[in-house]
């Protein structure tokens, strides 16, 4: 009942138009004090392309992930292209070391995965793709390998030797 007594009191002052519009422009002078400066660290525009074995990679999502901050991310075009994207639409990463994860992968159906890229790419803890950020860049390359091996299938966490689809499959 105290709360509600000094609410009331505290905006019975409100009541005419000339009150409240000085009470609007005390509210916004606070806000433009307090939220105009950008407390966001500083970012730098990157794009560039995706590469496997040499190849432009298709649908794959990129994410660049600092040691300190918010990471930043980003998918590519038809042609492997890709710009990141950290607070706002293609605003860049933070400045400094970056480990980054690529992935690529098609779901079939709830217990087969089509993995278009290694796993071992999907984890920036061991995919060992490391840029120092310093400048802008529209033309990073991130050069990925099959090393050997070729997409695949797994259903259910096991790698399928012969996907069919239709559940004709042979398992390694």
């Amino acid at each position: 009942m105290v709360f509600n007594n000094r609410l009331l009191t505290a905006t019975r002052h409100l009541r005419t138009p000339r009150s409240v519009a000085y009470f609007a422009l005390g509210l916004l002078a606070i806000g433009v004090a307090t939220g105009c400066s950008e407390a966001r660290p500083e970012r730098v525009p990157i794009s560039g392309v995706v590469l496997i074995d040499g190849q432009p990679m298709p649908d794959c999502y990129i994410q660049f992930v600092p040691s300190n901050g918010r990471a930043s991310r980003g998918h590519t075009d038809s042609e492997g292209r890709f710009s990141l994207t950290c607070y706002e639409d293609q605003d860049g990463v933070l400045l400094g070391a970056q480990r980054v994860s690529v992935t690529a992968f098609k779901e079939i159906n709830g217990e087969t995965i089509q993995w278009n890229l290694p796993k071992k790419y999907m984890d920036h803890k061991t995919s060992n793709i490391r840029f120092e950020i310093d400048e802008p860049n529209d033309n990073l390359k991130i050069e990925l390998t099959w090393d050997g091996d070729k997409p695949f299938v797994e259903r259910n966490g096991v790698r399928v030797k012969n996907y069919r689809g239709g559940g004709q499959e042979v398992t390694e």
